[in-house]
């Protein structure tokens, strides 16, 4: 039947439609057009009119919207079917028409038959949309927004869908239901309710030879919120399983104002991304074409190739953007129709500095026509133009690389063309006129796979041979498939891909890919890893549709990736690390759905977060853009309350905490480390619900419960390794009650985390993978770590639930800020610390801190998490100051003095170590009978002497008999902290002396213990000691050797 179709476009052809109305109609110019008076209807103002360089026409008298081309015309002259018409045509152009017995031919016919009917009800519907849109949306819209003229806007026939066009069809036209469904702008429920496709939206009509073949609707603020109405472009529905009642004659393959490309004599043809881009070109008086996407697919390039056949030059001018995605979509078409043979240029619109995208509607908008004509006048031979985006100082394999992507079209370019090209080539890369014609010349290679499609005349015989790369595949429109052993097709897959962008991460790239099967499903953005090339299990454990079929072998699966790779496709850079992260030296917040910069930078728009399994980011809302009276208002509710929360010594230190964590990254590269913030209190006391209810909030988390402290020693590892600046909150901290191995599990990740230290895992296929612990985390419990180790790595806050009956202002603050949408103030809180000098905050808080202390001796690692939390209140309070929020003066000394009381023992000096609660236990098994003066130790004259190995024997058989929680020695640790006690001054005298135990036989070395000295400090009583002998004073007791 294409036979009989190109007998219809050859009428159509040898038709002057200007010469056939001018029969019956007086026509005069007017403009590019000619107009007269209806010869159907009454018409007293002329308005029929004839579009000579398209061959249509419309009848707008009446209101009516008849129109088409030369067929359509004699059809309503006469007063006949499609058939006479043309055959009354055929006998004018002396085209012959086979016989209409014909079966094949009667099919064709009854096609024709039904697209004139769904054409001329598409071509109503654009009508009625045209005549109810409203004047306030065309002038906000098409007007300022789009700058169309009133005169495009009515000659477009640009309307509006109110939703109430099923009326007007059926009830005022009379169309029939299934008429009116098979146009595809009706959805049916399974209730049998019909209701219209396009609701609230401006549309846009696609027309050819005269009559409306397709529509997208734009949407708008009037737009219904619904999960079917958050795309900004709906496209007309076709024919699917869930839409069975739409015509198989509307397809989605129309170019918007394709009849451009027809006329005759067309020596210039613009192509675009968008059909706002093509009706401005056209205003501007440019023949222009876009596709029905934003941009040409792989299986509308055969369409595009044909269309273009008469074009003397075809000119392609997408988006002018930042991230290069509208250069990377041209590439492709470009490439298509140079290999046609098409002389193709590129247009590139200039991009004012700091402005992410300009579109060619923006450019005529704001620059009129000239804008236009400019661009297109300086628009470069596109070979020429991919020739110099090549930098001439770039490295020569880097030159050999992106040239091999040209090769195939320089090789076959026109001759005179080529030794342009090859000129330019010496040129700009300074290579020797030889290397030139070497890189120019087929290689045999390829040759031969052209001689085996039977390009070359004399071996059109040849058998076909196989792919000449192992695992090469080939594709179609909906599937892949490589060639058998007598080159016959063999289809491999149900399936095809269509890649939309490439993310580059530090575990490889990957790709983001459009899967189109050979059931007319399509699949939007499937995300294929780097691993699911790996081979074909990897592969179909991302397929998981089961119109998803592959056969192939696990080569082929490389062969899809090589095709996959060379698609020119927007570049993206992929985080997988939640909440910080620099970028050219330049600080951002990168979360799903959301990238944050510092205030007045200028964000990238290559950046996204990449899911890598953490169960963190599915927490995090989108942190869009506030209104800044809301936020500045919200701010002055929100950050006064927060201090009433609790008392200073409590709310301060998670106060601090939580606002420094988001520059974490910064203040752990400064001091080495960051604390881990410990709420712990009794239940009741409100220490899970400040944190998961204000503060995890207001740091971006949804409403969402903590994680636990027993889940599986994996999903800590991942969750601790997902953020380096996200507050993670695990709650239901209880060590005794937890087995062994979770709990010291739990406690190296926290030792790691504090420092940044990696942890490895071993894989089934015996290769290593390193996590980092960098998460920022806050631990909350009825206890806290006691081990000297996590105590120095701690921040703590104890809620007392005995302080809430007696204080109601902290419950009516803390129900308050349940009833504020705290995450209105993130984003602002985010841009106010990405913009800090940390630095001079860092000096500011050690200033404060060391002031405070006023000479107080604690450990280095206290001392600075004492800074790093004076360093988050600091950026707490600059944040209010930047909105004008006034706060009361925060009480550090308060908060300095309960960390210190929490944390140090030895009168505050020191943190409580393994050593202090060896002495604490010995003493406890001294008084029980546990140990024994005389044998384990022996006591004289204020001085303890301990015999290590007995005592730590004792001592370690004591905590494994009463399951003992906390931090056990080995001989070896107990030792060294013995021995770092006596360095430090403290209450060991000596680590090992002989001295005799019991008797004067009975001598050993030992550890002396001042014990008065101890007893200051902890809580040991007098170690338990014998009666004196009757010869007078002590049986035992200490001797010098």
């Amino acid at each position: 039947m294409n036979d009989f179709r190109a007998i219809v476009d050859s009428v159509r052809d040898r038709t002057d439609l200007a010469a056939l109305i001018g029969r019956d109609v007086e026509l005069q110019p007017a403009g590019s057009v000619l107009k007269g008076r209806s010869p159907f209807r009454a018409d007293s103002d002329p308005s029929f009119v004839v579009w000579p360089h398209s061959q249509t026409w419309r009848d707008f008298s009446g209101g009516s919207s008849d129109g088409g081309d030369c067929v359509d015309y004699v059809m309503a002259r006469d007063g006949v079917g499609f058939w006479d018409a043309l055959h009354t045509l055929a006998d004018e152009a002396g085209v012959a028409l086979p016989g209409r017995e014909d079966a094949q031919l009667s099919a064709e016919l009854d096609r024709l038959s039904e697209r004139r009917r769904v054409e001329n009800l598409l071509t109503e519907a654009a009508r009625y949309y045209h005549q109810v849109l409203p004047s306030k949306l065309r002038a906000a819209w098409f007007k300022d927004r789009y700058g169309f003229s009133d005169e495009t806007v009515d000659k477009l026939q640009l309307g509006w869908a109110d939703g109430h066009l099923y009326e007007h069809l059926v009830g005022a036209l009379g169309a029939s239901e299934d008429e009116a469904l098979a146009t595809g702008l009706f959805v049916r429920f399974r209730d049998g309710r019909v209701t219209d496709f396009f609701q609230q939206r401006l549309v846009f009509p696609y027309w050819r030879r005269g009559r409306v073949v397709y529509f997208i609707a734009r949407q708008t603020e009037l737009t219904p919120e619904a999960p079917w109405e958050e795309a900004k472009y709906k496209k007309l529905l076709t024919r699917s399983d869930k839409h069975p009642y739409v015509s198989a004659l509307v397809q989605n393959d129309t170019f918007y104002n394709e009849d451009a490309a027809t006329r005759a004599g067309v020596e210039r043809l613009l192509v675009t991304e968008g059909v706002t881009d093509c009706i401005s070109a056209l205003q501007a008086g440019v023949p222009c074409i876009s596709p029905v996407t934003v941009r040409f697919r792989r299986k509308d390039l055969p369409k595009l190739i044909a269309l273009t056949e008469r074009v003397a030059e075809v000119v392609i001018c997408n988006d002018s953007e930042a991230s290069g995605a509208g250069e990377a979509g041209a590439f492709e078409t470009a490439a298509a129709l140079q290999e046609a043979g098409r002389v193709v240029r590129v247009a590139r619109i200039p991009r004012p500095d700091g402005k992410d995208k300009v579109d060619l509607n923006e450019l005529v908008a704001q620059g009129g026509p000239e804008a236009l004509h400019k661009v297109l006048r300086e628009a470069a031979d596109w070979v020429e133009h991919q020739l110099e985006r090549i930098p001439a100082d770039a490295p020569k394999h880097e030159v050999s690389a992106r040239l091999r992507e040209l090769l195939p079209l320089l090789r076959t370019a026109d001759p005179v063309l080529r030794d342009g090209y090859a000129e330019l080539i010496k040129r700009r890369f300074k290579l020797r006129a030889q290397t030139v014609r070497e890189l120019l010349r087929e290689p045999p290679a390829e040759r031969g796979a052209r001689k085996n499609t039977g390009d070359d005349e004399e071996d059109g015989d040849a058998e076909p041979q196989g792919p000449g790369l192992k695992g090469e595949v080939l594709e179609d429109t909906d599937h892949y498939y490589i060639l058998g052993r007598r080159g016959e097709p063999v289809t491999i897959s149900t399936f095809a891909l269509e890649p939309v962008r490439r993310i580059a991460t530090d575990d490889g790239d990957i790709i983001d890919a459009d899967v189109t099967t050979t059931c007319g499903r399509t699949y939007r953005g499937v995300r294929f890893p780097r691993d699911a090339w790996h081979s074909k299990r990897h592969l179909l454990r991302v397929l998981k549709s089961a119109d998803m079929l592959w056969t192939g072998s696990d080569d082929n699966v490389q062969g899809v990736l090589k095709l996959l790779a060379e698609r020119r496709v927007p570049a993206l850079r992929g985080i997988t690390n939640l909440g910080y992260v620099e970028i050219g030296g330049e600080p951002l917040w990168v979360v799903p759905e959301s990238v944050v910069g510092r205030g007045g930078a200028t964000l990238p728009d290559d950046v996204l977060f990449v899911d890598a399994g953490d169960a963190l980011h599915k927490r995090l809302r989108p942190l869009d853009p506030i209104d800044p009276a809301v936020e500045a208002a919200t701010a002055a509710l929100v950050l006064p309350k927060l201090l009433e929360l609790n008392t200073p010594e409590v709310i301060l230190p998670i106060l601090g905490w939580f606002f420094a964590a988001p520059l974490k990254p910064r203040i752990h590269k400064a001091l080495g480390h960051f604390p881990i913030l410990c709420v712990w209190g009794t239940q009741g006391s409100g220490k899970s619900s400040i944190v998961m209810e204000v503060f995890w909030p207001l740091m971006g988390i949804r409403s969402a419960e903590p994680f636990s402290a027993t889940e599986t020693e994996f999903a800590l590892l991942k969750l601790l390794s997902s953020t380096n600046s996200v507050p993670v909150f695990i709650d239901e901290y209880k060590p005794f009650d937890m087995p062994r191995y979770r709990r010291n599990t739990l406690h190296r990740y926290m030792r790691r985390l504090y420092t940044g230290e990696v942890e490895s895992r071993g894989r089934a296929d015996q290769t290593v993978v390193s996590y980092r612990l960098h998460a920022p985390l806050c631990l909350a419990g009825e206890t806290r770590p006691i081990e000297s180790a996590l105590v120095e790595r701690i921040v703590t806050a104890n809620p007392s639930k005995d302080t809430l009956p007696d204080r109601p202002e902290m419950v009516r603050a803390f129900q308050k800020l349940k009833t504020v949408d705290l995450g209105l103030l993130t984003r602002g809180i985010l841009r106010h610390l990405l913009a800090r000098d940390t630095a001079a905050d860092l000096a500011v808080a050690t200033r404060v801190v060391e002031g405070t202390l006023a000479g107080r001796e604690v450990p280095l690692r206290i001392k600075d998490n004492l800074i790093a939390t004076v360093c988050g209140l600091l950026h707490f309070e600059g944040y209010a100051e930047s909105l004008g929020v006034r706060l009361p003066e925060l009480d550090v000394a308060a908060l300095v003095a309960a960390q210190c009381d929490d944390l140090l023992e030895s009168g505050g000096r020191t943190v409580k170590t393994g050593l202090d609660y060896f002495l604490e236990i010995l003493s406890s098994l001294a008084v029980s009978g546990g140990i024994q003066h005389n044998r384990q130790y022996t006591y004289s004259s204020g001085q303890l002497a301990l015999h290590v190995a007995s005592c730590h024997a004792a001592y370690a058989e004591h905590c494994r008999r009463i399951g003992y929680e906390g931090e056990v020695l080995d001989k070896k640790a107990l030792v060294r902290q013995l021995q770092e006690n006596q360095r430090r001054g403290g209450y060991v005298t000596e680590v090992s002396r002989a001295t005799t135990f019991g008797t004067r036989g009975d001598k050993r070395r030992a550890a002396f213990i001042d014990l008065e000295a101890v007893k200051r400090l902890l809580d040991v009583d007098d170690f338990p000691q014998d009666e004196p002998s009757s010869a007078g004073g002590y049986g035992g007791g200490w001797h010098d050797d």
